[in-house]
């Protein structure tokens, strides 16, 4: 068979798996934050709930089956116990940190030299959103950072979503995990 897909629970009061795709359907159990699921099938349907966009995905947890709403899981577990870095696969200068507590560090290419920039992520279900809060790209003049993401791409790689800085990253940029 092929690789299975797991994916984690990140709610910290657990997640309700259900009978069918819908918050009206019978409960079969609540699972508990950080627990591995294996993922069956993402295409359930699309609904907005407590904010959040998103498909059912039908999972697998211990014996049961059934379906859970896909936002409130990360395929990575969560909350970090240590740092996670990337570099580019592109440039040798440009990499980013992911620490613990939820903050992260990105060095970016300027051309003639580097600068970094500093701020918060969240992970939702298949990517990590990056909210930059500061940086220091001492004397650039070209574009500043935006906020972007990180798209999972292959095992231990994420794929760069956001405005491209001076020599990197640039849109579709890869970082394998370090």
């Amino acid at each position: 068979g092929s690789a299975k897909n797991y994916m984690f629970i990140n709610t910290t009061h657990g997640l309700n798996l259900r009978e069918k795709p819908t918050t009206k359907s019978k409960k079969i159990t609540t699972i508990p934050y950080q627990s591995k699921v294996i993922l069956l099938d993402e295409n359930g349907p699309e609904e907005t709930i407590y904010e959040k966009e998103g498909k059912w995905v039908k999972i697998q947890f211990k014996k049961n089956t059934g379906w859970v709403f896909g936002p409130f899981l990360s395929w990575l577990k969560l909350p970090f116990r240590n740092t996670h870095q990337y570099q580019s696969i592109d440039d040798d200068i440009v990499k980013i940190k992911l620490y613990p507590d939820q903050t992260f560090i990105i060095i970016v290419n300027l051309c003639e030299g580097w600068g970094e920039a500093k701020g918060k992520y969240q992970i939702f279900y298949d990517r990590i959103e990056c909210q930059v809060t500061q940086h220091d790209f001492s004397g650039f003049t070209g574009d500043q950072i935006t906020n972007f993401q990180l798209v999972k791409w292959m095992e231990n790689q994420v794929k760069y979503e956001g405005e491209p800085i001076a020599c990197g990253p640039h849109f579709g940029h890869i970082f394998t995990r370090k």
